[in-house]
């Protein structure tokens, strides 16, 4: 646990090169350790290098997530590497790929509360109805929760907010 914490602060405080090698010496002594490679994704995506973390975080779902033995955070080698997935498609332009891993993320883990945000903006963005949105999100979380309306209201704000935006400039 604490060595996926000191990697953490180590990236959180711009010190990438060594939160990277630090974590290739942790995993020689913690080999499997999932929390780790998904600190050297996030250090990848930190550095700009979309390409090695997606390798990373493809890498976290085929480990799954690390033995309890290691204190391993849930989600870095399931829900979190997809969802984090899908934001690197969302920062390509890749929506239509964002979104077959958010719905496979809600499928898989619908008590993951993070996908249901992401989901419903990827999902307004190609242009999905609001009204289709909602029940999208509703139909496949485990617990309709105020926490789980609260992130769909979110996306559903901004994206009035955006089309409010255009009408404006529109009329100008």
């Amino acid at each position: 646990s604490l060595a996926a914490r000191l990697v953490k602060a180590l990236r959180v405080c711009g010190r990438l090169d060594e939160g990277q090698r630090t974590a290739a010496e942790i995993l020689e002594i913690f080999p499997g350790f999932t929390d780790i490679v998904f600190e050297q994704a996030l250090l990848a995506r930190s550095r700009g290098d979309d390409d090695a973390a997606w390798e990373l975080f493809e890498e976290c779902l085929a480990m799954g997530d690390a033995p309890a033995t290691y204190s391993a955070t849930v989600g870095c080698g399931t829900s979190l590497a997809r969802a984090s997935l899908a934001e690197i498609a969302r920062t390509r332009g890749d929506l239509a790929l964002a979104e077959t891993l958010l719905r496979d993320n809600l499928r898989l883990h619908p008590g993951f509360l993070g996908t249901g945000e992401l989901l419903a903006d990827t999902l307004l963005r190609q242009g999905v109805s609001g009204a289709d949105v909602v029940a999208t999100i509703h139909g496949g979380v485990q617990t309709l929760t105020p926490s789980v309306r609260f992130l769909l209201a979110v996306p559903l704000y901004a994206s009035v907010h955006r089309l409010i935006e255009a009408l404006v400039a529109f009329g100008r």
